[in-house]
């Protein structure tokens, strides 16, 4: 799956993708958009925030479950605002594309939701 067929298939939507700042991902940008379809019918990004990270890891910030690592601030906002706002959410990382899974982030937190 690709950006292109999230703005296909999911729209609205909330999303946090990585951008790498150098040649490797030892600092990255994470953007947290909201994204929707205008009424003219293009696409529309509303930038909801960013993180910036450093880190020593040269490659895709993936754990060992295969996993994207979303930062942390950003990464528990758009979990907590897919769930309050009933939309689906997504991290993008080079060509990863994956839907976050709310219901692991509900057990954490069952006093919230």
């Amino acid at each position: 799956m690709t950006e292109q067929d999230l703005n296909e298939f999911f729209v609205p939507r909330l999303q946090i993708k990585c951008d790498c700042l150098g040649e490797d991902y030892t600092e990255t940008r994470w953007h947290y958009d909201m994204v929707y379809r205008h009424f003219e019918g293009h696409i529309v990004y509303i930038s909801l925030g960013y993180s910036e990270k450093e880190t020593t890891r040269t490659e895709l910030p993936l754990n060992e479950k295969g996993l994207i690592e979303l930062p942390y601030r950003n990464g528990v906002c758009i979990e907590s605002d897919a769930l309050q706002l009933r939309l689906p959410a997504f991290a993008i990382c080079g060509d990863v594309v994956q839907r976050l899974s709310l219901l692991e982030f509900k057990r954490k937190f069952p006093e919230r939701y």
